[in-house]
């Protein structure tokens, strides 16, 4: 009887092969995804989560591609030089610091290969950039469990100045900018289904979320955080009611209620932690009197007193050496081997960790010629990113957010130094990944179809 060739089963050819850009885009939005899980919970797992990405990004011929066509991805290989010039001058200024120059040097690198790769797997994917940015703040409220007492975060007690999973200085604006995002994003987050009790979880979820920041927020007893929330929030705000009003009119619903709620819970969380804030800050009432009068020889003991002479020793070390600076892992060195007494902090037993204002370690490691090659960088990543805003790529509530967090970032490093430290770079990663994903994937309908 003849076979049906029609109806007859295909033969079995076995597994076929994974090409290799198959393999590169699974492992890049694994990769990612963990990124954000780990980014401000597990350091470990998000070293390992850059890894994947970075490794994805170089199996990746199309991503290749994309970065040699990038015109700051060029920019990053010139700065990427000055970067290996100044750590050799460094290193020849003070041999014995090799090590932490080259330390310092390669968490460089990868501030600005971290944040491309995020770049690069958020795919232009406005379901992709939303999955990471929700995953990312679970992952900060998860990272929080272990570090703090249940009882004292349902009392809101946050005791000494605490930054939990991370430095208290991080928290602060971390914290500012989860809370920045869920006030943004909380109409689409609530409204995004239609049953009663999907509401009522979701709503829930948004409650417990904003709950938790704030708490982070205020236990960081970060007055800079604090400073940057309070400057951006208003003019982020301000100008999305502007915004809405000329384009929708007048309505009941687009009154701020929710930033008043935050003032409001961050306000009662101050207020029921004032001992242990004014015990922190208090001092500084004294030590800013005494440097306003020019007394500032016989300063109490205070954070403002060693952001004070940090200060006031890194300025009078940049005027030393202004173009080139010291080398890009010398500053601790400098502060170590200066035996200045007003440098030693008698409580932890050890040197101040840095100058206390990131503009200023910029300039005394890298030098103006420095300092003006990193802000061309940061001027050529604005001008793209506000060409992608301009295209209509990302939705205007998450261009606030990327601008809010930036500038929240601008004003917090004048008095903190973080860029070493990994919460940092999880954070630049992600904000300017967001920003830039769009810029490397110049693809519109990604923005609606991809996931």
């Amino acid at each position: 009887m003849p076979v049906d060739s029609c109806h007859s089963p295909a033969p079995f050819r076995g597994l076929q092969p994974v090409s290799r850009a198959e393999l590169a885009e699974g492992f890049g939005a694994l990769g990612v995804t963990l990124f954000a899980v780990t980014a401000w919970s597990t350091p470990l797992g998000n070293r390992i989560a850059l890894g994947l990405c970075l490794a994805a990004l170089a199996l990746s011929p199309e991503a290749r591609a994309a970065l040699y066509r990038d015109s700051f991805c060029r920019y990053a290989v010139m700065l990427v030089v000055y970067l290996v010039a100044e750590t050799l001058w460094g290193a020849t200024l003070f041999p014995e610091t090799l090590e932490r120059q080259l330390l310092d040097l390669a968490t460089l690198v990868l501030l600005l290969l971290g944040f491309l790769a995020v770049a690069w797997w958020l795919q232009g994917s406005l379901a992709r950039i939303n999955r990471v940015l929700a995953l990312a703040a679970l992952g900060l409220w998860v990272g929080l469990i272990p570090h703090a007492q249940l009882r004292d975060v349902l009392t809101f007690r946050t005791g000494d100045q605490t930054g939990f999973q991370m430095s208290a200085g991080c928290s602060g604006l971390i914290s500012a900018s989860v809370i920045l995002g869920l006030l943004l994003f909380a109409e689409p987050w609530l409204t995004l289904s239609r049953k009663p009790w999907q509401i009522a979880l979701r709503g829930l979820v948004w409650a417990a979320g904003l709950y938790l920041s704030a708490y982070m927020l205020v236990a960081s007893q970060s007055r800079t955080a604090w400073l940057a929330a309070g400057i951006l929030f208003p003019l982020v705000f301000c100008y999305r009611y502007y915004r809405n009003y000329r384009y929708r009119g007048f309505s009941l619903r687009q009154l701020p209620y929710l930033p008043v709620m935050v003032v409001v819970i961050f306000a009662a969380g101050v207020a029921a932690n004032g001992e242990s804030i004014w015990r922190r800050i208090g001092p500084d009432r004294e030590t800013a009197q005494k440097i306003l009068q020019g007394h500032d020889q016989t300063l109490p003991y205070s954070s403002l007193k060693f952001r004070f002479h940090a200060q006031k020793f890194g300025l009078n070390k940049w005027l030393e050496r202004p173009l080139m600076g010291w080398g890009t892992g010398s500053s601790k060195h400098l502060i170590a081997t200066s035996g200045r007494p007003e440098l030693w902090v008698a409580q932890a037993r050890n040197w101040v960790s840095h100058l206390h204002n990131t503009y200023l370690e910029l300039l005394v490691r890298f030098g103006l010629l420095g300092m003006v090659l990193l802000s061309v960088a940061v001027w050529r990543l604005a001008v793209a990113f506000r060409a992608v805003q301009r295209a209509g790529c990302l939705p205007s509530d998450h261009v606030l957010l990327v601008a809010g967090c930036l500038g929240m970032a601008a004003i917090w490093g004048l008095t903190v130094f973080q860029l070493m430290t990994e919460e940092w770079r999880a954070y630049w990663s992600m904000v300017m990944g967001v920003g830039y994903t769009f810029v490397l994937n110049a693809r519109p309908a990604v923005a609606i179809t991809k996931g």
